[in-house]
């Protein structure tokens, strides 16, 4: 996969190549992001670190009930999936909506559940997890300001308009 990604998010897609190898296949998908997201509570964000056994069963679940068929032979190459990829590209979307300078694995966790057709989180809906509480979660703890980071009462605003001008051009 050629896509330029941050030291942080290289190294969640190294593991998950690994867990792909590991469990036998050659094309990384999302459910090995996942697992790669997850396997350690403690890189998780801090509002997502007391679901991590809620995480960890839904990986279970997803190879339980995940595709059992044989992988055609190659040549040793891995492959990332298309789903795979476009993650990582919606989270590099989302990390510069939330107006982040790098993206993080965060990113890369809060595009994989915000797709509710992806394994991980058919398998979430499944146990009755609320992905939605979770987005939100996740979401501001990935917008909350970093040290350092200008409040907004320090940052520029524009100059507020007039009700007249606002008016005119709404017609």
């Amino acid at each position: 996969m050629q896509i330029r990604v941050s030291p942080e998010v290289g190294a969640v897609l190294d593991q998950a190549e690994t867990i792909c190898l590991r469990r036998g296949g050659v094309y990384v998908g999302v459910e090995h992001l996942f697992e790669a997201l997850v396997c350690d509570a403690r890189q998780l964000p801090g509002p997502l670190q007391a679901h991590a056994g809620l995480f960890h069963a839904a990986v279970e679940r997803v190879y339980r009930d995940g595709w059992r068929g044989r992988m055609p032979e190659t040549s040793g190459e891995i492959f990332h999936t298309p789903r795979c990829a476009a993650m990582v590209h919606e989270a590099a979307r989302l990390a510069s909506r939330l107006r982040s300078k790098d993206t993080l694995a965060g990113h890369v966790l809060l595009a994989l559940l915000a797709d509710a057709h992806c394994a991980p989180c058919r398998a979430l809906d499944a146990m009755g997890c609320d992905r939605g509480a979770l987005l939100i979660a996740l979401r501001d703890s990935l917008a909350a300001p970093r040290v350092g980071a200008a409040l907004p009462s320090q940052t520029a605003r524009p100059a507020a308009t007039s009700r007249a001008s606002r008016g005119a051009c709404a017609r």
